[in-house]
Order: structure tokens, then sequence, then C-alpha cells
């Protein structure tokens, strides 16, 4: 992981994570259930993409056919520029995190990475947020372009989240969540 400011109003970040791991039952099942990568019949008939939750597609590690060894990675980064002292631009590939603490619950934190560009206003001291962010969204779908010479793309849909959130005390906050998808 990398992060860093150039200047006050510059900022960016990139990570890049390779793991190999043999994961808790409770997720295998689920990364296996979606497919591997690997198998030629998925492969062929374009299903059985699987993915483990939160990062990306898996490859087995281990030649074994009874192992549930999983090779998957997680690459992240993205670009801001403060507009000013509360408000900013950022435009990059990476999960999105809205509210205060370990988890999100607005925006899943098993999702990919997906590509995004934000805006965040803040106004009345910080008491009052709103945030939206446009997003280009995968499926583990493929879309056929019938060209036999290069794999096919995945199937992708546009997103835009919004979030206005009204915190007048600390320990009080209200917020209202909006959320759009659409196909091309």
């Amino acid at each position: 992981h990398f992060s860093g400011t150039v200047g006050s109003r510059l900022f960016f970040q990139t990570s890049y994570y390779e793991i190999q791991s043999i994961l808790p039952t409770y997720m295998d099942s689920v990364s296996i259930f979606r497919g591997n990568i690997n198998t030629a019949q998925l492969v062929a008939n374009g299903s059985g993409r699987g993915s483990v939750p939160g990062f990306s597609r898996w490859k087995p590690f281990n030649t074994s056919d009874t192992s549930y060894n999983f090779d998957y990675g997680m690459a992240t980064g993205s670009v801001g520029f403060s507009l000013s002292e509360n408000s900013f631009v950022q435009i990059g590939t990476d999960k999105q995190f809205l509210g205060y603490g370990y988890r999100s619950i607005l925006l899943s934190d098993v999702s990919a990475p997906f590509s995004f560009v934000r805006f965040q206003f803040s106004f009345l001291e910080n008491k009052l947020t709103y945030t939206t962010t446009y997003a280009v969204l995968q499926s583990l779908e493929r879309s056929p372009d019938g060209n036999p010479n290069k794999e096919d793309l995945f199937k992708r849909q546009g997103g835009r989240f919004s979030y206005l959130h009204f915190q007048p005390k600390h320990w009080l906050g209200i917020g209202l969540f909006d959320a759009t998808t659409w196909s091309w």
C-alpha cells in the first residue's frame, strides 16, 4: 500500500495484494459454487467464473483436485483533488465506504474494487455532508464479442450512489441513501 499527498490539495493511494490461502468453509463454498475459472466446461459455456468475496477471480495453486487452495489478488488506486477544506473529487478503482467505523453498511465491503468518480461536499461546519459516486460495475458473466482470438469481456453496468448525512451532534447522525444501477 502506498499513499501520499502532493501539495495541500492533491492526494493519491494505490495498493496491490497477492494472496494464496485456504479459506474457511463458509467462504470456500461460496467461491467454489461460483465456479473454477480453469474448468474447461465452465469456460466454454461462459458461466462459473469464480471469485473470492471482496477480492477477485481465483485459480487453484495446488494441483490436487481435492484441495481448496485459492490464489487471488486485488489492486486498487485513486487520485483526488481537494476543492476546498471540506470538499473533494476523487477518481480511481477501489471499494467505497460510507459512514464511520470499521464496516460500511450501505455499500458492501465484500464487493470487488470498481471504477468510480466520487464527489463529496460538506457544509455547516461539516454537519451536513453530501456524497455522490458514479461507478462502472462488472459481473463475472462474459459478454461475447464474436472474436475467436480474444477473451470476451465481462458484462458491465453503471451505478450511482448518493448519501446525504446530517450530524448535528457527535452522537447523532441521520442519513438518506439512494442507489441506481443500469445496464448498457
